[in-house]
């Protein structure tokens, strides 16, 4: 599931109409010349947004420090500590759900300012519609409030933020813009990235696609790595199972004497072996991937921050199989058991 789960998200994020090129650091007064360059090259500006730096000073009517010193934060210091980089608009992206609220617009300097922020960093500030967040912007604090909570979906390359502000609030705030494009010719990919750092020095350009290989090939050794414990695993898990059965079987030879004497068939004795390796193999099935479910939600949510999908049809192959298996080897085991006769079983125990 945990396996399944990750290459899925990956498989996602390399889809063909994917960006494959970000251009970051661009200047306000490059922005029309560098998308100009780019349009000169046959590549599309996907998107072309500001960013702007800032800090968390302070939520919910406390500052930071006062937060850090009270032993009810609820906040997780990843989302407080880290340097804020927000963009400014009035609208949802793409790949980007309205969960709760409104993009709640700035008119003018009376009016209270709305942000909207990404669900789960909101989950990790524990802030909701209405909190109020203080941010310090280069020096210059802004109280703001949460007008809006946002689904952002990360596995599309475009620019994604976690915090939003109206427009009309940040233009004149130190910043700089990012410029995605895409295109599906490695060789105009190539000359594009290298004819605009000499153009223009202070940019940098982020070929999307090598990052996109080199993370396939990490996450392959990792599929190698989980394959390889499960296959470990299951032959563990079946060593176990031989080694179960060969200890049980001298009590059940001793039970198949008894209900032999006491005029039970054959069939009868093969048909009540079944029935509790049936049984056994249905329990140990399902709790083994009650536990494996468990784990994997436990790994995908907490760990990976992936959202998980309980795999029913797997399963119950899976529930299946193991129960065929269990069954299987307890009638192979129960040859014996039911071909000893009760002298034999006498005569081993009188030795």
């Amino acid at each position: 599931m945990v396996q399944g789960t990750i290459l899925k998200n990956v498989a996602l994020m390399d889809a063909g109409n994917q960006p494959n090129m970000i251009v970051y650091g661009i200047e306000s007064a490059q922005k029309e010349d560098i998308r100009q360059f780019t349009e000169s090259y046959g590549l599309p500006v996907l998107q072309q947004v500001p960013i702007v730096t800032m800090r968390i000073d302070g939520w919910k009517g406390k500052s930071k420090s006062q937060w850090l010193l009270d032993s009810t934060m609820t906040a997780e210091k990843w989302a407080f500590n880290r340097e804020a980089r927000v963009t400014y608009r009035d609208t949802l992206s793409e790949g980007e759900t309205l969960l709760e609220g409104e993009l709640k617009q700035f008119t003018n300097q009376s009016d209270s300012i709305f942000v909207s922020l990404g669900s789960t960093f909101a989950e990790a500030m524990d802030v909701g519609i209405g909190d109020e967040i203080v941010f310090n912007v280069q020096g210059a604090r802004l109280v703001t409030y949460v007008g809006s909570l946002r689904e952002i979906d990360f596995r599309n390359f475009s620019t994604r933020f976690f915090i939003v502000f109206p427009t009309g609030v940040l233009e004149k705030a130190p910043q700089f813009h990012v410029l995605v494009t895409k295109t599906g010719n490695t060789a105009v990919l190539t000359k594009y990235r290298s004819d605009l750092v000499k153009k223009f020095p202070n940019v940098s350009a982020v070929d999307l696609s090598s990052v996109l290989q080199s993370v396939n090939e990490i996450l392959g050794k990792v599929n190698f790595a989980i394959r390889f414990m499960a296959v470990f695993s299951l032959i563990t898990g079946f060593i176990v199972l031989i080694g179960s059965l060969a200890l049980s079987k001298y009590q059940r030879i001793k039970e198949s004497v008894i209900l032999r004497t006491l005029g039970a068939s054959r069939r009868r004795i093969i048909a009540i072996q079944m029935v509790e390796y049936l049984v056994l193999g249905i329990l140990a099935s399902v709790s083994g991937v009650l536990l494996a479910s468990l784990g994997s939600f436990l790994l995908l949510k907490y760990q990976f921050r992936l959202a998980f999908s309980f795999q029913s049809s797997l399963v119950l192959v899976l529930v299946c199989i193991i129960t065929g298996i269990t069954v299987l080897m307890g009638i192979i085991n129960s040859r014996t058991v039911v071909s000893s006769t009760p002298l034999q079983v006498l005569r081993r125990e009188s030795d």
